[in-house]
């Protein structure tokens, strides 16, 4: 049975909630937790000790869920001052950049391949 005080308290809900926000989660900066590879430049990561550790340093914590920083990429690391030229040759010529890339960037904790003085692989 319907009684009065079941029919107030039900339109005092119904009128609030139409007139409250809410909250709601929204998300900022992109999702990168599939990514796949993440690639470290720069001197103190080419030349310096311990590339591994300052690369994971940027991924994903168990501790905080909400992030959405790289759960378990391969750790790169580009040498020769070739990697922001790739990103500048990219928009024109995606796969002349990626070759390039490619053959300037090596797994965290292997030596860079030797190169010649024309900067191919010895």
């Amino acid at each position: 049975m319907v009684t009065v005080g079941l029919v107030r308290e039900f339109t005092a809900e119904v009128a609030v909630t139409r007139h409250a926000g809410s909250v709601a989660i929204v998300q900022t900066g992109k999702e990168l937790g599939s990514l796949a590879t993440l690639i470290g430049t720069g001197g103190i990561l080419a030349h310096g000790q311990d590339a591994a550790a300052a690369l994971a340093a940027g991924l994903a914590d168990p501790a905080e869920p909400p992030s959405l920083k790289p759960k378990n990429p391969a750790l790169l690391v580009g040498s020769g001052y070739v990697p922001f030229a790739c990103g500048l040759l990219a928009e024109k010529e995606p796969d002349a950049a990626l070759t390039l890339g490619s053959a300037h960037m090596h797994p965290v904790g292997e030596r860079p391949r030797e190169r010649n003085k024309n900067g191919r692989t010895a």
